[in-house]
Parts: C-alpha cells; structure tokens; sequence
C-alpha cells in the first residue's frame, strides 16, 4: 500500500474514532451535555496532530492534499451529525 494511501487510512480511522467518542458517550444528542474539558482537550489534539500528520506526513505517511483531509472530516461529521 503507498503511503499517501495509508495516511488516507490512518486519517480516515483517526476522525471515525473521535466522532464515534462523541456518539457513545451518552445516549441524548450530543448538544444536550458538553463534554469536560479533559475529554475536549483530548479530542482537539488527537484531532490536530492527526491533521497535521496527514498534512505534512511522518515517515512512511505520505502527505495528503488539503482537500482530501477537508473531506476525511466532514464526511464523519455528516454521518455522525446528519
């Protein structure tokens, strides 16, 4: 598998972990309760850092064009939220 292939991958896993994070923790929509600060925390940086690894790559992750990120994260949100 090329590396920009894995880096779509590694991205694509990345956002539908964190957003199914947001859908299992509590049964009411996810806008009834904010999250604590520790969890938001978290979830930011695992979200910036795997963004950015994406972006610009880290060994064998090949980088990804910005629309192809752009996509990995809304297409999870749709599903998540829509």
């Amino acid at each position: 598998m090329s590396g920009m292939r894995q880096a779509f991958a590694f991205q694509t896993l990345l956002c539908f972990a964190l957003f199914s994070l947001t859908s299992i923790r509590e049964r009411r929509p996810f806008r009834a309760s904010v999250p604590g600060w520790p969890l938001t925390v978290a979830m930011l940086a695992d979200a910036g850092f795997g963004t950015l690894i994406g972006i610009h790559g880290l060994a064998d992750l090949r980088p990804v064009p910005l629309w192809m990120t752009a996509t990995v994260v809304v297409l999870p949100a749709c599903v998540r939220w829509g």
